[in-house]
């Protein structure tokens, strides 16, 4: 069947023709991997195994363990730092990434923030939770 037969990028990577996924402006296509081509990106396929060492673990966040915010809410703001850059990731139909938040004794506790919430910066993600 060949490349073309793949519809995901990670079934595209891991297909035994030897192919890789190219992104376009429909979403991307499965096509054989040329010799001086790059492999499918991690970001489309992040299980693939060269992709290992790049899944982000948490370093450290603020406030620590335990820590919370009392008062004003001038500037509350979360921030955490992973081992790896991080980016934002678009899904299909346009939409990007967020962050869902838990805050004790609040109704609702969890409560999801859209991009407009939140900032990135290498390796730094940053929640401002003023308006929540």
């Amino acid at each position: 069947q060949g490349c073309s037969a793949e519809a995901t990028p990670c079934a595209c990577a891991s297909a035994e023709q030897g192919c890789r996924w190219e992104p376009n402006i429909d979403g991307g296509e499965c096509v054989a991997h040329g010799v001086d081509e790059p492999a499918t990106g991690c970001n489309l396929c992040p299980s693939q195994s060269h992709c290992l060492s790049f899944i982000p673990r948490v370093l450290s966040f603020e406030p620590s363990n335990g820590g919370y915010y009392e008062g004003g809410h001038a500037s509350i703001r979360v921030r955490v730092w992973f081992s790896v850059p991080i980016y934002w990731c678009a899904t299909p139909d346009g939409q990007g990434s967020g962050v869902a938040v838990w805050c004790k004794g609040r109704v609702p506790e969890l409560e999801e923030l859209s991009g407009a919430w939140l900032s990135i910066a290498e390796s730094v993600l940053s929640v401002d939770l003023s308006g929540v």
